[in-house]
């Protein structure tokens, strides 16, 4: 029993901290699996197509440019107004290529680009006869960055490859992370499952174990013949047997839940029996289990105080001390005592005097033969003075 209550503390320690410990690992998969959710669906995002349109669309849109230059030389009004649209286009274009961009070296070359197109804008905001007079340095300005934007777009293709790739590989380890964690967290509960499984036959079977000797439990109590009743540690009425209820005058349902000591115990020996309870509450020591039968006084539910006999037990459990206390009327065990008494004591007083009265008769008995030796010589003599 100790060595249960010593490991049975050690034991829930153990079982909280697996359940601490597959709560985590429950935690922690779903936190890697949203990881992992949340990452898929940003390679697969509006902006990283977004992104990688937009460099793709700036060499397209430097071509447009080119060809609008060549157009323009013609001087049509509508060739310049193109023109002007165009330079619009990819100035615009390289602004959002800029804020979409994630390499420094892509912001560098793309700052080169905007610096070439900021020098032409007052040509591009002139009127139709400086555009047209402009136009050379235009086209030589254009031909000084006509390889950037095709660099641009080349570059942002290998570093969104890299990047893709390396997210792939981030995305692969989490995943292989997160399967190790979901086979454990499996094979936990498996495992919990299993001696769950097992703990519940078990419980079942020592349940059944229980009821079947708390049945026999009682009906051992039913049929003791010494008054039986079972007490917790402050004093109150568990059990009450049908010896009890003779005993006491008292039925067990006005028994069970009152207080021993209020209920059975005469008023000038309760303090003392409170004493006892304080005593083993506090040290979880019992005097009366240590003391074996003893004697004592005991009430009934008539007010009558009887001597009685009782011994008493600690049963110890998981829950809760309990006392077992057998208890004994010897009210009619004293009575023969005392009648066994009273006629040794007459025996004795008769051979007292038996002894005095044989006593008497043999020194009566003997006093005639002890007469005067003097008074029975003549008698011994005869007639003649001579001997016989």
């Amino acid at each position: 029993m100790a060595d249960s209550v010593h490991h049975g503390p050690q034991r829930n320690r153990v079982r909280y901290v697996l359940v601490l410990a597959l709560m985590a690992g429950m935690m922690l998969a779903g936190y890697l699996a949203f990881n992992v959710w949340d990452r898929v669906r940003a390679l697969d995002s509006a902006q990283q197509d977004h992104a990688e349109w937009v460099f793709s669309q700036l060499e397209i849109d430097f071509l447009k440019l080119d060809g609008a230059v060549e157009q323009a030389r013609s001087g049509d009004e509508s060739d310049l107004a193109n023109l002007r649209k165009r330079f619009d286009i990819f100035y615009s274009r390289t602004e959002v290529a800029e804020r979409v961009q994630q390499s420094g070296d892509l912001t560098r070359e793309i700052q080169k680009i905007q610096a070439v197109l900021d020098t032409q804008i007052p040509l591009i905001d002139g009127g139709d006869a400086t555009l047209i007079s402009g136009l050379t340095a235009l086209s030589d300005a254009l031909r000084s960055i006509e390889n950037l934007p095709r660099n641009i777009g080349l570059a942002s293709i290998t570093f969104a490859a890299k990047a893709a790739e390396a997210e792939r590989k981030e995305i692969a380890q989490l995943i292989e992370i997160l399967l190790v964690i979901v086979v454990t967290v499996t094979i936990a509960l498996l495992g919990a499952i299993l001696r769950l499984s097992r703990q519940t036959i078990t419980l079942n079977r020592a349940s059944r174990e229980v009821e079947r000797n708390h049945s026999q439990l009682e009906t051992m109590l039913r049929a003791s013949l010494d008054a039986v009743m079972v007490l917790s540690v402050d004093g109150e009425i568990i059990d009450f047997n049908g010896s009890a209820e003779d005993v006491f005058s008292i039925s067990r349902d006005h028994a069970l839940g009152r207080s021993y000591i209020e209920l059975l115990v005469p008023p000038e020996l309760r303090n003392r029996q409170r004493d006892n309870l304080a005593h083993f509450n506090a040290t979880g020591k019992t005097r009366l289990a240590e003391t074996g039968r003893h004697e004592t006084k005991m009430i009934d539910g008539k007010g009558r105080i009887f001597p009685v006999e009782l011994s008493v037990s600690l049963a110890r459990s998981n829950d809760a001390p309990v006392f077992v206390t057998y208890i004994r009327d010897i009210t009619d065990k004293l009575q023969k005592e005392q009648e066994i008494i009273r006629a040794r004591d007459e025996a004795l007083d008769a051979y007292q005097e038996k002894s005095r009265f044989f006593a008497m008769m043999s020194h009566e008995m003997r006093t005639p033969l002890n007469v005067n030796p003097r008074i029975a010589q003549p008698a011994q003599l005869g007639p003649s003075g001579g001997s016989g």
